[in-house]
């Protein structure tokens, strides 16, 4: 089941993308850091995506915490020039920073770009940000 991968079925008769691979880029959230009383700086980020035609899971990792994704899906249409990912997730930091970082879920919007996907974020924390990742394997 890997002819859907095939880029020249990409567009014509697949429209998921195939986003398999390893993607960095960093983070940038709006949370304020109530020692300092500022933003943190932006944070270096990587994705693994592991799909196949009917499934996709997406794993986040920072020097923090990893995430996992639940529930995932895409949001293609053409004639709008839209092709999103959307997925819903649980993040657990280090158990070390637990105290100040506690598991939590979370919800992102991503935008597919050519080979950069880019987009926002939300928690049940509280806190939001932007995420920009480039492709770096297949």
């Amino acid at each position: 089941m890997w002819l859907w991968k095939l880029k020249f079925l990409q567009g014509y008769f697949i429209l998921i993308p195939n986003l398999n691979g390893k993607w960095e880029g960093e983070i940038k959230s709006d949370w304020i850091n109530p020692k300092t009383n500022k933003k943190i700086p932006a944070i270096p980020v990587s994705i693994e995506i592991k799909q196949n035609l009917f499934h996709i899971s997406i794993k986040v990792i920072t020097k923090e915490m990893t995430s996992y994704s639940k529930v995932a899906s895409f949001y293609i249409d053409k004639e709008q020039q839209q092709e999103q990912l959307f997925y819903t997730y649980t993040s657990i930091p280090l158990q070390s920073i637990q105290e100040r970082s506690r598991i939590h879920y979370g919800s992102v919007v991503l935008d597919i770009g050519d080979n950069c996907l880019s987009g926002i974020y939300w928690t049940n924390r509280k806190t939001s940000g932007d995420i920009h990742v480039k492709k770096i394997t297949c």
